[in-house]
Parts: structure tokens; sequence; C-alpha cells
């Protein structure tokens, strides 16, 4: 395995090249030259201190705020937030990248950023001029960051095109600080009240002072000058209220799981209750449990989370700016009535003048005059008195469709569709976003429509079932849609005709319905998120499925995980598990398939907790917490639920705790493990189900074995077995410390791992070699064993490579020898308590035993027994064998799970029963009617009787 020391040479002998290329993607953990000394006084003396750390996002190198334990910071949250003196000292120890300072409500400071200046570098020395105040380099060498005192004179932080952010208390985001104070410039931080104002008019705009001198009427009874709480509190006793409660606290359920969706759904109600004030938006957003790192993401020029306010406020129309396009239809239309009477009878203007009638009667009197005199009044009258139940306020830009758009018979109004002046429904879908399914190619759309209650809904729906009016009412009744079937065949059309329209403008993302690898590996999916690429996304195919997502998240620190070896450090067995744990990602690049790991024995015996330490790689190990966990319980696992979890889980491990509760076929699980896919099931007659791929790493915890659940070949030789405690120990003190550990940080070591590997994919045929080349060194090493030994060196040479790449990848310090060690040791025990006995042999003892057990129901020759319709066979004592009805033998074995014709022709071949001259079984006579059949005629060696040749003589 290659050494990181010749990465490290190769930057140390000074290839600019490629140390440029890493820089476009993470500054190699750059450490900023920080001259903290310089920062003033007045910032150090407030506890408005992070830490921060590069992170790649989207291929870009994103500062994430951190708190001195590697916790992520909140710019919102002012409770993770700390002192200048200890972020400076977690700085010194090397653990983070810089250090920064949050804004808070009634600060005195402003604080400009002014970025990527070699493209304005002249502009930017003047900004610098004017606001002549303590000034410092940026971390990336490239900006500034000014400090003064004063404050914005609007809301606007950052707008398109240019490299300029100004920050003051209004704000929640942080600034990087380095102290590389620039010569010639105050040390102080300057009262520039003036040079502010002047700053802001010049870059940002003056959009809030228009707003409020044009329109500083109340929303919702609520004034504008309320604070955050009082909006959140009108918000949560509106009719919507509760949608928006459960979007505050992150509850993703009513949007199909969708993140994106529902922040959307958020921004739209924050939109409409905060008169689009996309400042304070921002700022409220921040305060739920929908934020996420994601929010600061930037997608071109804009952020992630501005793109969604702006697209929110776009789709929101006040009720202010519904009167204002009413008053100009009107307009339009009383100008044409003069020339065409019959303008003032069309659908959009009626709709119109019935919103002018209610909110604008001066307006609306005048308008009454010009239709009196052109007679056409009581029409007029008529057409709103008949209409205004369904015809609303028409949006513009919706109603006036070019002729040849697909659209142009349709338009919605106040979250109507109309079609031809026809209701069709009262709650308007619109088509977000095409999903394509990466393996089938298969169709989904997603469809976002507002309820008649207000909840904004977004659902994914497949392509296939709204084609029909059954299956579009299925999927779309169930989340408050109105449809039913008078209007199923109209919502149909619309969808197509919208999907038609917005071809080229609707978003298309891939995606699959499994955990791991995606085509090309590019990207690799880990529960909810993608690692690499962000050309796809993960969709459940089911809510089963979700729920298991849903456990792949990420707690703690990585540094505070890595404790964990040492607690378990020399344990082979609990180091093997967690070596293992690292396995599934790599089984499509060694091309081999999984394999079980089954830890069986009385309860209380560390089983489960080692099982979580397997766990805590990827995601919550916590199964008896709140929270999903990636540990699945037996008790009411079913065949189908078995199979869609091993299914879905693809190169993730997958857990199932107390297998003997199970109702599912546990030992055919196992086989499809090993083989790599389901078991295909029906035939052409009847239609076949689609085989599913399985290229997981199975643990099991069981009381008892779980080769013994169904006796069947080769099952030996598809588990790892471990007989009891992995942890050698009662310890309840190291139990309690590892449960400390793992339940607090959990779900980083997995991710840093796959970043390892699409890092490294250079490497990957190298690593298939060494993987060819081990198992062909431990057959030449294991010749004189069972097949089964030999079959099962494969699965612990792949832990092996596990292991190996794991600690190159984490740095856990362990060493190759080490991790020889655990797994020879694992190995070793295994082999020892391993029945590797043939299947036929198996068969013949459960037979053995079997005919002991009921041998007084056998005719014994000689005897004056009767030879009735129950007796299985014949015992002859003379000749020295016990003969079986072929039927009889069949039920006894089938019974027990062993198949006959399995086993006969190796009975045949070892001489375990006797044959005629033609190579057949032998036949057996029989009193009283001298009767014969062909029987198996086991002889006393085979069944191991030559020790109690007396056995008929009871």
């Amino acid at each position: 395995m290659e050494d990181r020391e010749k990465e490290k040479g190769r930057l140390e002998q000074g290839d600019q090249k490629n140390i440029e290329q890493d820089r476009d993607i993470i500054p190699q953990k750059r450490r900023t030259v920080a001259s903290f000394e310089n920062i003033p006084a007045e910032l150090k003396a407030l506890n408005q201190w992070v830490v921060w750390e590069y992170e790649t996002r989207n291929g870009k190198a994103t500062k994430v705020p951190k708190q001195t334990d590697g916790r992520n910071a909140g710019t919102n949250r002012p409770n993770t937030w700390t002192t200048f003196s200890a972020t400076e000292e977690a700085y010194s120890a090397g653990r983070f990248d810089g250090i920064g300072f949050c804004f808070r409500e009634n600060d005195p400071f402003v604080g400009v950023d002014l970025d990527k200046i070699d493209g304005w570098k002249e502009e930017a020395e003047a900004i610098i001029r004017l606001l002549d105040s303590y000034t410092e380099i940026s971390p990336s060498g490239n900006g500034y960051r000014i400090f003064v005192k004063g404050k914005k004179p609007g809301k606007n932080e950052r707008k398109a095109g240019h490299n300029l952010e100004i920050y003051d208390g209004s704000s929640t985001r942080f600034l990087t600080i380095t102290g590389n104070h620039v010569p010639g410039l105050p040390t102080a931080i300057e009262e520039r009240q003036e040079a502010v104002v002047r700053l802001y008019n010049d870059y940002l705009g003056t959009k809030e002072e228009k707003l409020t001198q044009t329109d500083t009427s109340p929303v919702n009874g609520l004034p504008d000058s309320t604070t955050d709480e009082e909006v959140w509190r009108a918000m949560f006793d509106s009719e919507a209220g509760e949608s928006i409660r459960a979007l505050y606290d992150g509850d993703l359920s009513r949007h199909n799981e969708d993140h994106s969706a529902a922040d959307l759904a958020l921004c739209a109600h924050l939109a409409w209750f905060t008169k689009k004030d996309a400042s304070r938006i921002d700022r409220m957003f921040r305060q739920t449990k929908l934020y996420r790192p994601k929010w600061d993401e930037y997608r071109g020029e804009l952020r992630y989370g501005d793109m969604t306010i702006q697209k929110a406020i776009a789709g929101t129309e006040l009720p202010e700016e519904r009167l204002e396009a009413a008053r100009k239809t009107v307009a339009q239309a009383l100008e044409q009535a003069g020339q065409d009477p019959g303008a003032a009878l069309k659908s959009e203007v009626i709709g119109a003048l019935a919103l002018v009638k209610n909110e604008a009667p001066d307006e609306w009197v005048r308008a009454k005059a010009v239709f009196k005199k052109l007679g056409i009044l009581a029409e007029v009258n008529r057409a709103i008195r008949i209409d205004r139940p369904q015809l609303r306020l028409v949006k513009p830009r919706e109603a006036a469709q070019q002729a040849g758009s697909p659209l142009k018979d349709w338009y919605v109004s106040d979250g109507g569709l109309y079609h031809q002046n026809v209701l069709v429904t009262r709650t308007a879908p619109t088509l977000e976003k095409v999903l394509i399914a990466e393996e089938s190619g298969l169709e989904y759309w997603q469809i976002g429509f507002r309820t008649v209650r207000g909840r904004q809904v977004s659902v994914h729906v497949s392509r296939e079932n709204i084609s029909t009016k059954r299956g579009i009412i299925t999927e779309l009744a169930g989340y408050g849609f109105d449809i039913g079937e008078d209007n199923a065949r109209d919502v149909i059309k619309y969808l197509r005709d919208y999907a038609a329209a917005y071809a080229e403008k609707t978003e298309e993302l891939r995606f699959v319905e499994h955990f791991g690898w995606s085509e090309g590996y590019s990207s690799f999916v880990i529960g909810n998120d993608v690692i690499g690429s962000q050309g796809v996304i993960f969709k459940a195919p089911g809510a089963g499925e979700q729920q298991l997502a849903d456990g792949f998240t990420v707690g703690g620190t990585f540094e505070g995980w890595k404790q964990i070896t040492r607690l378990i450090g020399n344990k082979p067995w609990a180091m093997f598990k967690l070596y293992q744990a690292f396995l599934p990602p790599l089984l499509p690049i060694l091309r081999t398939n999984g394999h079980t790991l089954a830890n069986w024995g009385e309860s209380s015996e560390g089983k489960t907790l080692t099982d979580q330490i397997a766990a805590s790689v990827w995601g919550n190990p916590d199964y008896k917490g709140e929270a999903p966990s990636i540990l699945q319980q037996g008790k009411g696992m079913t065949n189908d639920r078995l199979e869609k979890g091993l299914a879905v889980s693809r190169h993730l491990p997958y857990f199932l705790q107390d297998a003997h509760e199970a109702r599912a076929d546990i030992a055919a699980a196992l086989h499809n493990v090993e083989m790599g896919q389901t078991s295909p099931k029906g035939d052409l007659s009847n239609g076949s189900r689609k085989v599913k791929q399985i290229r997981t790493i199975w643990y099991i915890t069981s009381e008892t074995s779980i080769t013994g659940l169904k006796p069947q070949g080769g099952i030996v030789a598809r588990v790892i077995e471990k007989n009891g405690s992995p942890l050698t120990e009662k310890n309840p003190l190291l139990a309690h410390q590892i449960e400390r550990v793992i339940l607090e940080h959990y779900g980083h070591a997995g991710r840093q791992f796959i970043e390892f590997l699409i890092a490294n994919r250079g490497r990957w045929d190298e690593w298939r070699r060494d993987f060819l080349d081990m198992q062909e060194e431990a057959i030449q090493q294991t010749t004189d064993l069972d097949n089964k030994v030999s079959r099962m060196n494969k699965a612990y040479i792949a832990v092996l490579m596990a292991g190996v790449l794991a600690d190159e990848a984490l740095g856990l310090g362990l060493g190759q020898e080490k991790i020889e060690q655990d797994i020879a040791s694992c190995l070793n025990e295994a082999r020892e308590t391993m029945d590797v006995r043939p299947y036929y042999e198996k068969a013949l003892d459960v037979l053995r035993d079997w005919i002991l057990a009921n041998r007084n129901d056998f005719y014994v020759i000689g005897s004056n027994s009767d030879f009735g319709r129950n007796v299985p066979g014949v015992w002859n004592e003379n000749q020295e064998y016990v003969a079986m009805l072929p039927e009889r033998v069949k039920e006894v074995l089938e019974q027990r799970g062993y198949d006959v014709n399995r086993c006969k022709k190796e009975w045949m071949d070892r001489g375990y029963v006797n044959l005629d001259a033609e190579g057949k079984l032998k036949v057996t006579k029989y009193p009283p009617a001298k009767a014969s059949r062909r029987m198996f005629q086991f002889t006393y060696a085979a069944l191991n009787f030559d020790e109690v040749s007396d056995a008929g003589d009871d």
C-alpha cells in the first residue's frame, strides 16, 4: 500500500502546479499567518468568537464556523460562541484553520468584506481609504476586512456581481479574522457612519428605503416594526400555523423528506408575513431547525439561501400587489371598452373587477359609470355575481400566454387552476423538478402545491402513475390535493402541458434508491447526504428505507470518536467489527461480494455494543434514543422488510439485532448476501420480480447460532461466527466509556473514508491486485483444510484490506502489523469452532439420531413384528444395516432443512449405503408377503453403529 510519505515528498519537492491545483479545492489546511496581537481590544473583549475549518462543498472550499470542541457553531446561536482567548488557544493547538467574529444585535461595529480584489484593485483601495479604519488581510491573501463604527442605512448585505459585503448587528454572519493589519492604516476601530452610508448607497442600493416610503401599511395586522418574535407568534397563530410550526422545528415529513422543498415552503410563509423583506427572511430562517451549512453555500454568484429567498419572493403575491395588478387590469379594460365593450367581459377582467369592487370602491364607482354609459353594466354585474365564487384576480403573466404555448388555455388565479375560464382545481400544481432513476431510467416528478388550508406541499410522484385517473388520485389526494374523479383527467392534461411548456427550464436530477456508489463512482450516498459530485440525490423507495436513511447522521466530532480505538484496541473481535465497518464501500472496488458476521450468545455480553461501535462509523448507533438509528431490531422483521433493508444498504453495512426474534428467513437472506443479489421469484408464465443487488456487510446478533437456525449446506462458508463476548470480559466501566464516546461522536469516520477513496481513485487497481495476491497466498496455505475454510479466507482478507486503508485514511495510528494480528486472532478462533463437515455427513447425522430415537418403529428381521403402514423401514442386525423407505428419508431430512437429492450420490459413492450389481439402491425384502422394495440400506459403519450392534436386542 502506498505510503503517505510519497505525497509529502511531492509537495516538498516544489511541484508548484499540483499545489495550485490543490488550492482550487481546499488550501490544504493552509495556516493563516496569524498576528492576533493586532486585533483591536474592543473586539477581543467580546464573547462573540468562533473557530473555523475549510470543508469542501460542491467542489469549493467553504469556511465552516466551529466550536472549540469541533462541533458546528451557529452564527445565529450565541450559545455556540466563546471568548477570544479560547479560540486563540484552540487555533494555536493546530486543530483549526482560523478564528472568526460573529455580529450580534446592538453591536456598534460594521464589518466590510472586500474579496477577490485582483479584478478591482483600484476600486478596493479607494474603499479602504474612504473608511480609513482598522483593516487586515483576509486568510486567502486576496481580500481585506475593514471594521468601523456605525450602522448600515438599509438591510442589504451583498449584491450579485460585487465582491463586497457589509455586515452589522442586524446580520447573522461571521467574519474570519487574521490580525494581519495593513501598515499605515489606523489600528483602532474608527467612527465612520457617513462613509458607511455612502458605501452602502453606491454598492448595495437603497431598495429598503424605497419600499418604506411607498408602502408602510401593516401585513395581516402586523406593523413593519414588529420584532421577529412577534412575527413568529403571528405566523404560528395563522391558519397555516401548524405547517409553519412543523417547518420551524425541522420536520420534513410534509414535504416528502425533501429538505430543499421545505426550505422554500418556509421562505414562502416568511415572504408573506415579512412583506418580502429579504434580509428579515434570511435572519428568521436561520433561527429555525431547517437551517444548515448549505444555506451559505454559493451557487454561482448567489448563495443557496439567497436563491431560495428570491424564488419564494417571486412566487408570493401580497394583497396590495394583487390589488395593484387588479387596478392595472381594470384600467386597461376601460381603455379598450370604448372600442370593444366585450373587453370588459373577459374572465381575467371580471376577476379583477370583483377584487376592485371589494377593496377599492372609489375606482369601482368610476368603472361602473363607464360601463353604464356603454350599456353593459348589467352584464358586468351579472358576470361578477355568477363567477365571483370561482374567478378571482388573474395574474397577468400567467393569463397572457403566447398563442403557441401548451398553456394558452390555462391560467392560475389565487391558488386555483382554470381551463378556458372554468375552475379545474383549487390547488394549482407546479412541476418543480424532474427526477430520473439512475438504474432504471424511470421518471418521477416533484410536484408542489398549496392546499386549500394554506399548507405548502411538495411530493415525488411516479410519472407512470399520474398518467391515469386512478393513479393520480392515489398519488396526490392523500397529501391534500383537490382532486377526484371529476377533475383528474384535466389535472393530468395540465401537468403534461406544463411539462412541455417548461421543458428547458425545469431542473432535472438523477437519483438513486440505494446507499453507496452511483454510476461512474463519482458520488457516494450516505443516507440523505451525498459525498463527491452533487449530480445525484437519494430518493427512498419507501417509508422504511427513508427511516433507515435518516439514521445516517453526524454527531460530535471526529477527534472525539477516535478515542474508541484506545478503549477497544486490545480486543481483537471488537476491532475486527470496526475494521469490517469500512469494507462495504470497498466491495465493488475489490470486485467481491459481501458476507455476514454473526455474534451470538447470552445477553449482556457486549454483542450489540460492539455492533454499535461499527455503526458509529457511519451514523447514529443509539437504537434506544428518539432519533432514527441505523441499527434494526429483529422483533417484527419480515422477509420483505429484511430484503429491502439489505438492498437499499448496498455499499453501507446493515445491522440486525436479536435475529432470533425475526419472522424472516435468515438463512435465505444469508445466501442473498453472499450471492450479491436477491433471489428471483416467479416464472415466465406469471412474470418475475426484479432482482435487487446486495453488496453489503451484514452484522447480526442473536441468542443462538445463526447456522443452527436452519441447517443448509454452505451457510458455514457464508458466515463469520463469533460465540460470546467480543470484549472478552464483562466490564461495566469499559462499556460505559465506550457508550459515552460513540453515542456522542458518530458519522464522521465513514464520510472521511469515502473522501479518501474518491481522492485515491488512481490506486484502486493496485488495491484490487493486492487483494487477489493475498487470496492466492491464503489458498496455498490452506490447501489441506476443508473447502469452506478456504471460501471464508476471502472475507477475512477483505476485512484486513478495509482496516489497513481506514488506518491510512483516518490517521488512526494502528499500523498494518497490529491489524494483521487482530484479523489472524479472529480467524484462528473461528476455524477452531467452525463445523466444516460436508453437507451429506451432517444430513446422515440427522438420520442417525432420528433412527435411534424411533428404533422401535422399524421392522426387525427375525422378529414377529408386523410391517404396517407407518413402519419407516427394516432393521437387519445380522447383515448390519438399517434400510429406510426413500419417502421417509426425504420426509425426515426436509423437516430439518436438508435435501436428500444433494446427499444420495455422495452416500452411494462413499459406500454409506448398500448397492446392487448395477450400482442402484439394493432391494430390501421383508415379510410377511415376502415383499421387496429399493431402500436406502445404511451400513452400521456409516451410522457409527459398530459399537452398538446389539441395538435390536432390547
